[in-house]
């Protein structure tokens, strides 16, 4: 069984004409010197056709990225320096952490595995390709794999596969899903229309009184 993530040595010894698109995936971490913490997801074709973001926690500030293997190191540096134009705030990292991460961009990318060999995860191909989480898709395919071999009868391999359709369908639907991410033209046309958009009412300088703080509370204040 393979369950050894994106560089699965499983699928490259048994299936090694299976060639998944693939992107280094970087991360670092920063003391927090934002005066907002904040979160943002970034498209910078210039540096990457995929996507980047930062995350505000615990008082540090994390950025990461995914970037195609030739130079993403310089990739992932150069999006930080353009980044830092516009008001990011980096530093010394705290520490740096990178890992290769598959990106399907067909129906045909997930690996089947056949006569006794099965797959479950990101080793199968199981990750989105428009946001690249993973996790979900490997705790279901595990779930799926196990109901299939804790009642062994048939083609275990055949009954493994059907089993995880839903998986396959639903990430096939991100692969739909991504030249309106990732096409800027495409992505200003959604954002516009205001499709699954969140409204946040903001409180305006005199409603900030402590007679309108009792009157609604600050959970109220952001609706969806």
């Amino acid at each position: 069984m393979g369950a050894d993530g994106a560089n699965s040595i499983v699928r490259r010894t048994f299936y090694p004409q299976k060639k998944i698109r693939n992107y280094l995936s970087i991360q670092q971490w920063f003391p927090e010197t934002h005066p907002t913490p904040f979160y943002s997801c970034i498209f910078d074709p210039e540096t990457t056709d995929c996507c980047s973001w930062s995350i505000s926690k615990d008082h540090q500030f994390i950025f990461g990225g995914a970037f195609p293997l030739d130079n993403a190191r310089a990739r992932f540096e150069k999006q930080k320096q353009k980044l830092e134009q516009i008001g990011f705030r980096f530093g010394e990292p705290l520490k740096t952490e990178a890992c290769l991460v598959l990106r399907p961009s067909s129906f045909g990318d997930f690996c089947k595995g056949e006569k006794g060999i099965f797959f479950i995860g990101e080793a199968a191909g199981f990750i989105s390709p428009s946001s690249l989480e993973g996790i979900s898709s490997a705790i279901y395919s595990a779930r799926d794999l196990s109901r299939v071999l804790n009642h062994p009868k048939g083609d275990l391999n055949q009954r493994y596969w059907k089993k995880t359709f839903h998986i396959r369908f639903k990430l096939f639907l991100k692969v739909l899903k991504c030249p309106f991410m990732y096409h800027s033209f495409l992505r200003k046309l959604v954002m516009k229309s205001g499709i699954r958009s969140i409204q946040i009412n903001e409180a305006t300088q005199k409603d900030t009184t402590p007679h309108f703080a009792k009157k609604i509370s600050p959970q109220r204040r952001a609706q969806p």
